[in-house]
């Protein structure tokens, strides 16, 4: 059922933990709301024919309806409601809540890119590689003007914003690439502002996540750089202890 749901709707994969919970309230949203809507028109096609003028003298009947069918108009939508919010507010603190141990990337936006940069290294323009099955936390902010990560096939999408730090997180749950787009208008070449997601197998990240450190000491005059004065530079946000305004000795 999800997937023909999910056809239907022309959605894109489901490649994150996060994505089939909200493409389950979506069709939740959707289903409830078609079923009330062909009820209510259903009925109202009934009452038309029914209830219609059968002379020019007729005139209409004053109806009082009674005390219980007056509550059930009233009750019946709030359940619905109720249940919609009961059901995304265990969404939106799942989403909002990275687990324990996630790995940080620090992403930099800039008209009209992505900058990406893990805390020991390496950087990156464009491209996050992640690995699978794991979850990754992104500590995010903006150089220059609004923007907003866009991933569809993991369904987050997080405003940037200059001067303050924004987070979210995913897990990805298959190896591949994913397409991150800018969902906040941003200027000229909004459209271009694109970047990719390369999610691979968790020893693989790790073997590469290793390799590209180790061609990061050999380099000549490589200097290690704290996130700290990575953020003081301008590519990546302020560490977690910087916020919490405990010193970086790094």
């Amino acid at each position: 059922m999800n997937e023909f749901l999910r056809r239907m709707l022309f959605l894109p994969e489901q490649a994150s933990t996060v994505a089939r919970r909200i493409d389950s309230l979506h069709y939740f949203v959707i289903i409830t709301t078609l079923l009330m809507s062909t009820a209510v028109g259903l009925t109202a096609l009934f009452f038309f024919v029914r209830f219609r003028r059968r002379s020019e003298s007729q005139t209409t009947p004053m109806i009082q309806p009674p005390l219980w069918l007056e509550g059930l108009f009233v009750l019946v939508p709030l359940g619905f409601f109720l249940a919609w919010f009961a059901r995304g507010y265990q969404d939106y603190i799942f989403i909002r809540t990275p687990p324990a141990g996630s790995i940080d990337v620090y992403v930099m936006a800039k008209q009209w890119m992505w900058k990406f940069a893990y805390p020991d290294g390496p950087n990156s323009l464009s491209v996050l590689r992640v690995p699978a099955n794991r979850p990754v936390r992104l500590l995010m902010t903006s150089r220059d003007v609004i923007h907003s990560f866009y991933v569809p096939s993991f369904r987050i999408k997080q405003d940037v914003v200059p001067g303050r730090y924004t987070e979210a997180w995913f897990e990805a749950v298959e190896p591949g690439r994913y397409q991150v787009l800018c969902a906040e208008y941003c200027g000229t070449s909004h459209s271009n502002m694109l970047a990719e997601v390369v999610v691979m197998r968790p020893e693989e990240f790790d073997t590469w996540l290793v390799e590209q450190r180790q061609r990061m000491r050999q380099m000549p005059h490589h200097r290690w750089v704290s996130p700290h004065r990575a953020h003081l530079a301008g590519f990546v946000p302020a560490p977690r202890d910087a916020r919490d305004g405990r010193n970086d000795r790094g």
